[in-house]
């Protein structure tokens, strides 16, 4: 625009110019809108970033930046990229929303992100035990699901003794390395996608992998006549889970388990017949392992092989 002013007489004066622009176009959203930490997050005040808005031509350039948290009103940046949240946000879903405002005043598109905050912990594990026996030096642990309303549950942390922490995915744990005989632990705590974690809970076990040692003195005590006769025997030792009781076998056939009694007697169903047999015996401890059998060769003698003696 140019302007000069002429007098009465005619006379012109100096030229004015002013040079000016419009610019009715809106700048685009800003690109990259991104939270940190990322989300779900449970740092209460995060901060933003984002890339330059572009100001299409005609362009007056951008002049500055506007953000508004949860609907709120917006708030004036100025230049810069970036802004932190400074009153922390409660857990749940929330939003920020930014645009861009040109030099001519015209107020861009928004950029929009979602974002979680979670800042409670899941709920503690609990059902912790262990699925296997106590003689498998690999033993299974399983546990009922924690629960997390807001992020969700991503997994558990497992520690075996005190050791590293593995994490898995499901409420249930296999032992990697097996166990030395003895007194274990083993810790188990939730994690949910925003890394909160729950308290440890913790179960203490043992393993027993070790037989007892096997019984001694194994001995009949009843007469060679006897069709159904008695053995006794010392007994055996077990230092973790003690000895559970004894299993017995005539003759080669199946072991019968009777009790923890340290003498057995044939039943009469099962009288034995005249000749050679063998008794064996074996301890069983707590954690279901066997020791060796202990055995003993004996004869049944006909009842007619007895002398009988009167006397006068």
């Amino acid at each position: 625009l140019k302007i000069k002013a002429r007098d009465s007489a005619g006379n012109v004066g100096a030229e004015a110019t002013l040079d000016f622009f419009i610019d009715t176009v809106v700048p685009g959203a800003p690109p990259s809108l991104t939270v940190s930490p990322s989300s779900p997050s449970r740092i209460r005040t995060p901060s933003f970033t984002w890339g330059d808005a572009v100001d299409p031509a005609p362009s007056s350039g951008i002049d500055s930046y506007q953000v508004s948290v949860d609907g709120a009103a917006f708030s004036d940046l100025g230049a810069v990229k970036q802004f932190a949240i400074t009153s922390p946000l409660l857990d749940g879903s929330h939003s920020i929303k930014v645009h861009a405002v040109d030099r001519a005043g015209n107020v861009g598109a928004d950029s929009t992100l979602a974002f979680i905050i979670d800042a409670t912990p899941p709920t503690e594990p609990n059902n912790l035990q262990r699925t296997t026996s106590t003689n498998n030096s690999l033993p299974v642990f399983t546990w009922s699901a924690s629960t997390d309303a807001t992020s969700g549950v991503a997994g558990y942390d497992v520690r075996v003794d005190g050791g590293s922490l593995v994490a898995v995915t499901g409420p249930t744990f296999t032992v990697g390395t097996a166990l030395s005989d003895g007194t274990h632990s083993v810790s188990v705590r939730a994690r949910d996608a925003a890394g909160n974690t729950s308290a440890f809970v913790i179960l203490a076990f043992v393993i027993d992998a070790t037989p007892p040692t096997a019984p001694t003195n194994v001995q009949r005590t009843s007469p060679s006549v006897d069709t159904t006769p008695t053995f006794r025997w010392e007994p055996s030792s077990d230092a973790l889970t003690g000895v559970a009781g004894y299993e017995v076998s005539i003759d080669g056939g199946s072991f019968v388990g009777v009790g923890q009694t340290l003498a057995y007697t044939v039943p009469f169903s099962q009288a034995l017949a005249p000749g050679d047999h063998t008794f064996a015996v074996r301890a069983v401890d707590a954690a279901d392992n066997r020791s060796g059998a202990t055995s003993t060769a004996f004869v049944i003698l006909p009842a007619e092989a007895v002398d009988i003696v009167l006397e006068p």
